[in-house]
Order: C-alpha cells, then sequence, then structure tokens
C-alpha cells in the first residue's frame, strides 16, 4: 500500500480495528477527534509523563 492509496483509505473512513488492551485514551484518538481534543490528549498525555504515570520502556 503506498502513501496516496493510504491517505485515500483513511480519508474514507476506515480505521484499523481496535484491540481491548489499548487505553482508552487511545481508542478515543482514532475516532478522529478535532484539534483541540488532539491538545488536550497531548497536554494530558505529557501532563502523566511529568508526573511518573507513564514510563516509556526503553
Amino acid at each position: 500500500c503506498d502513501d496516496i492509496d493510504l491517505a485515500s483509505y483513511i480519508y474514507m473512513g476506515h480505521r484499523p480495528e481496535i484491540i481491548s488492551e489499548l487505553p482508552s485514551d487511545y481508542k478515543d484518538m482514532m475516532e478522529r477527534p478535532n484539534a483541540s481534543e488532539v491538545a488536550k490528549f497531548a497536554t494530558n498525555t505529557l501532563e502523566k509523563l511529568y508526573n511518573g504515570e507513564i514510563i516509556i520502556p526503553a
């Protein structure tokens, strides 16, 4: 699948299957959020990283 096909596929509303183990925040991000929802997600994620609630594996 090349970039144009992938972009067209996404534009037409196709999404990958959501796995049950995926955190709810990430499931919400797969629902085509608007810009303010993306900003809120990014802010919340950065706050969790800063507070040690999320650890990025090395």
